[in-house]
């Protein structure tokens, strides 16, 4: 299956929306509707692995939904804010994730199906499952603060994949 988004990255668009994913996860443990962090980094940082390269099939339906959100943000910054996009953003390429790195997240995926399966699809911590979710596919740009996060997320995953399944 190639819906021909090579690319991981993301653009104005989806960095508006993870800039405003993560408002509102600040927001969420802040007031409380939020509650465990440790279900929320790990599901981020497993489903980060697995999608950012925009390759296989989460990755493919995460870099639609990317393609997506890099319209729609750029059109709710035009039309909802006024504002206007600057017509040749920096633009860069997500360092891609190794096999190691993405068997580390669908291993991580794996435990977190199973957890919803034992709880017959009812877990404490569904919130921070479905919000870490959400978060990671809009995470896929080297841009900003987001750049950093995928950054590191890639460069760990990346090694303890090479560490734990030498590859």
């Amino acid at each position: 299956m190639n819906l021909h988004y090579s690319t991981a990255n993301a653009s104005f668009g989806a960095l508006l929306f993870g800039a405003i994913a993560t408002v509102a996860i600040v927001a969420g443990f802040k007031y409380k509707i939020l509650r465990n962090k440790k279900t929320f980094i790990l599901v981020f940082f497993f489903m980060l692995l697995v999608t950012v390269n925009s390759g296989g099939l989460l990755g493919e339906i995460a870099g639609a939904l990317r393609h997506g959100m890099n319209a729609a943000g750029t059109a709710a910054a035009d039309g909802l804010a006024g504002a206007k996009v600057t017509p040749n953003p920096p633009h860069s390429t997500v360092t891609p994730v190794s096999a190691g790195g993405a068997a580390i997240g669908l291993c991580g995926l794996t435990w977190f199906i199973v957890k919803l399966i034992a709880a017959r699809g009812k877990p404490k911590d569904w919130k921070e499952m479905a919000g870490g979710t959400a978060v990671a596919v809009c995470y896929g740009t080297t841009l900003g603060f987001m750049g950093v996060v995928v950054g590191f997320t890639t460069l760990v995953g990346n090694n303890v994949g090479l560490y734990v399944f030498g590859g």
